[in-house]
């Protein structure tokens, strides 16, 4: 949705100027009040330490009402090539539960 109401803000052609500073600042307003709301979806969120896996982790807690992620300690991006136990038993825990 933010990049949604981004691209429309900046596709017209009077995005520049006092009427187009006035419409960033209302849809920066939007967007706020969006990203401020939980969602009530989960999923498994999973990631690697050594690829901003305790970023993720605490964006994740705060968007959703019902988290449930995995950091994996010495995992990168490539988390199953590179922690394929770990990563199988996350997806099997989360599917479980």
């Amino acid at each position: 949705m933010t990049v949604l109401l981004t691209s429309q803000l900046y596709s017209r052609p009077d995005a520049c100027g006092p009427a187009g500073l006035f419409r960033f600042l209302h849809t920066t307003a939007k967007i706020r009040k969006v990203v401020s709301n939980k969602i009530d979806n989960t999923g498994p969120g999973i990631g690697g330490a050594k690829a901003n896996g305790e970023f993720w982790e605490r964006k994740r807690t705060r968007s959703l009402r019902d988290a449930k992620v995995v950091v994996l300690k010495n995992t990168g991006h490539w988390i199953l090539e590179e922690n394929p136990k770990e990563t199988t038993d996350a997806l099997m825990n989360f599917c479980e539960s």
